[in-house]
C-alpha cells in the first residue's frame, strides 16, 4: 500500500551523514580543550618553581657536586624531565647547570636537557593534541601559512624555522613545545633545531652563573658581598645579549615567514 507523503520513511544514514559532524567535531572540541588546558599548565607552572630552585641556588649545587661525574648525569636526568614535563623553567635550570659545574659543562649538560626534554614534551604534545590541532589551524589562513612553513617547506627550512623559534629570550620552552609538536612538526628537524637556536641563551645564562659561582656560593651570599650593584650590573648585561638574540631571531623569523607566504600565494595563484 503506498504511503502518503507525511508518512514517508527517513532515508538511512549513509557514512557521510550530518550525524557523523557533532561525533566528530566533539572529537576535535575535546583536543582543543585539552591542548588549551595544558598549554595554561605549561605557562603557569615553571615560572612558580623557577623562584625555588634560585633560591635553593647553593644547596642545590653543593649535592650535586658531592659527586660531580654522578651529579652531572643526575642534573642532566632532571632537566630533560622537568623541561619536557613543563614543571621547571629551562632558564633556572641552565643558571644551576653553570653554576654548579662551570661553564663548559653546565652548557653541555643543560643542551642534553633541551634536547630531551624536547622530546618528551613533542611525545606529550601529540599524545594530547593528535591531529585535531592541525585540522583547526588549517581552518586560519594566517595559522595555516604558519603551519605550512613549519611543516611542508622541506627539511632545512623546518630546521632553519625551528632554530628561529627558539631564538628570542621570551619565548617559553614547554609551551614552544606545545605549539610545533601540535602543528605536527617533523621530530628530528624539531630536535637538531632546538640544540641550534637554545645554545646562545643557554651559553650566556651558564656564562654568567659560572662567573657568579666563582665569587660567592649562591645568589644571596653573592648580593651581600658585590651588593645590588654587581647583581643588577650581571641582569643588565644578560638581558642586552639575549635582547640582542631575540631581535635577531625574530627578524630573521619574519623574513623567512614572509618568504612562505609568498611561496604559498603562488601556489594558490598556480592551483
Amino acid at each position: 500500500m503506498p504511503t502518503s507523503k507525511d508518512e514517508t520513511p527517513d532515508p538511512p544514514d549513509s557514512p557521510e551523514s550530518p550525524t557523523e559532524a557533532p561525533r566528530k567535531g566533539s572529537k576535535r572540541s575535546k583536543r582543543l580543550i585539552a591542548t588549551s588546558a595544558l598549554a595554561i599548565l605549561w605557562g603557569t607552572t615553571p615560572p612558580l618553581w623557577g623562584f625555588v630552585l634560585l633560591a635553593y641556588l647553593g644547596p642545590f649545587s653543593e649535592w650535586l657536586r658531592a659527586d660531580p661525574d654522578v651529579g652531572i648525569v643526575i642534573f642532566a636526568s632532571i632537566f630533560v624531565l622537568a623541561a619536557g614535563t613543563g614543571m621547571l623553567p629551562t632558564y633556572a635550570q641552565a643558571i644551576l647547570g653553570g653554576w654548579a659545574f662551570g661553564f663548559w659543562a653546565g652548557f653541555g649538560a643543560s643542551i642534553v636537557g633541551f634536547v630531551g626534554g624536547a622530546f618528551i614534551g613533542w611525545c606529550i604534545a601529540r599524545l594530547v593534541a593528535g591531529r585535531g590541532v592541525e585540522a583547526w589551524l588549517d581552518s586560519k589562513p594566517k595559522a595555516r601559512i604558519v603551519r605550512e612553513a613549519l611543516v611542508n617547506e622541506g627539511y632545512w627550512r623546518t630546521l632553519l624555522i625551528v632554530t628561529l623559534l627558539r631564538l628570542p629570550p621570551n619565548s617559553p620552552f614547554a609551551l614552544s613545545n606545545l605549539a610545533m609538536s601540535a602543528s605536527g612538526v617533523r621530530l628530528w628537524p624539531y630536535l637538531i633545531g632546538t640544540a641550534f637556536g637554545m645554545a646562545p641563551r643557554t651559553a650566556i645564562a651558564c656564562w654568567i652563573a659560572a662567573e657568579g659561582a666563582s665569587h660567592a656560593e649562591d645568589l644571596q651570599s653573592l648580593i651581600r658581598e658585590k651588593g645590588w650593584g654587581m647583581a643588577i650590573v650581571g641582569v643588565v648585561i644578560m638581558a642586552v645579549c639575549l635582547g640582542i638574540i631575540g631581535a635577531i631571531g625574530r627578524a630573521a623569523l619574519r623574513r623567512t615567514m614572509k618568504g612562505a607566504a609568498e611561496r604559498e600565494s603562488a601556489r594558490r595563484r598556480a592551483d
